[in-house]
C-alpha cells in the first residue's frame, strides 16, 4: 500500500485547517499560543522561524514532508499511523482554535454593541439639556 497518499491527505487537511485558523477576524483577535506537534523525529508543526515565531500556514512543503515522514518512520505501518494520528491531532487543535477565535470576535462585537448603545443614550441625554 502507498502510505504516502494517506500522509499527504492528512497534511493537506492540516494546511487547510491552519489557513482557516490564521485568517483575519473582524474585529481582530490574537493568534493562539503555539503548541508544537512532533509528527516524527524530523518533522514538527508549526515550523518555528529563527526568531521563534511560529509559521502556522504551512507544513514545509507537503511532498517533502510526506517523504521525510515516510523515511523517518522507516516505512513501518505502526509508525506511519502514529504520525498520521499526530497530524490529525494538530488539525483538530487548529479547528478548535479557529472556533475559539470566532467566538472571541462575536463576544467583542456583543460588548461593543452595548457600549455603542450607552454612548447613544449619553448623546440623547446631552441633546435634551
Amino acid at each position: 500500500m502507498n502510505y504516502g497518499v494517506l500522509v499527504t491527505a492528512a497534511l493537506e487537511d492540516l494546511n487547510s485547517a491552519a489557513e482557516k485558523m490564521v485568517a483575519q477576524t473582524t474585529p481582530a483577535t490574537p493568534m493562539p499560543r503555539p503548541r508544537i506537534f512532533i509528527i516524527c523525529e524530523t518533522v514538527s508543526w508549526p515550523f518555528l522561524r529563527s526568531d521563534s515565531s511560529p509559521c502556522w500556514d504551512r507544513v514545509a512543503t507537503i511532498n517533502s514532508s510526506t517523504s521525510n515522514i515516510i523515511v523517518c518512520c522507516k516505512k513501518q505501518p505502526r509508525l506511519i499511523l502514529r504520525a498520521i494520528r499526530r497530524i490529525q491531532a494538530a488539525t483538530a487543535w487548529c479547528k478548535a482554535r479557529t472556533e475559539g477565535r470566532r467566538r472571541q470576535a462575536e463576544e467583542i462585537l456583543r460588548q461593543q454593541s452595548a457600549a455603542v448603545e450607552a454612548l447613544e443614550a449619553e448623546a440623547a441625554m446631552l441633546a435634551l439639556k
